[in-house]
């Protein structure tokens, strides 16, 4: 495998309307049937009114949390995306990657938890990280 595809970048709000493609992609969100409330088809409504208070939760808020959009170089495109929340019980880090369907069998998977890992290791000094 080529282990340079790939960066992580936290988007911007304005960029958010691809988190909203992703998590309305019923091939891509199949994984989620059966949780929540998602009519059976494991997508999550990711309404336009709600991003204000996510993104103040989920973006530029660390320790507590890490969110980034998964980079395909040189196309400058997203695959996916990538988080860390921090849980006080487990001390711990749970990481959340997500690769839309398309981009599925292509390694993309492995190594953006390998950029995961670094962020939580380095830059947020984690101990240990949990799925």
């Amino acid at each position: 495998m080529e282990w340079s595809k790939l960066i992580l970048i936290v988007p911007e709000y304005k960029q958010l309307d691809y988190r909203r493609k992703l998590l309305a992609d019923s091939e891509t969100m199949a994984y989620n049937i059966g949780f929540g409330d998602n009519d059976g088809t494991g997508c999550i409504d990711f309404d336009e009114s709600s991003w204000k208070d996510w993104f103040s939760r989920w973006v530029n808020n660390k320790p507590e949390r890490y969110y980034a959009y998964i980079i395909k170089i040189g196309e400058n495109i997203p695959v996916g995306e990538a988080a860390l929340r921090y849980d006080n019980r487990r001390k711990s880090y749970c990481v959340n990657i997500i690769i839309e369907a398309k981009y599925r069998g292509m390694g993309y998977g492995e190594q953006a938890l390998q950029l995961l890992a670094d962020t939580a290791f380095y830059d947020l000094s984690a101990e240990k990280i949990f799925d």
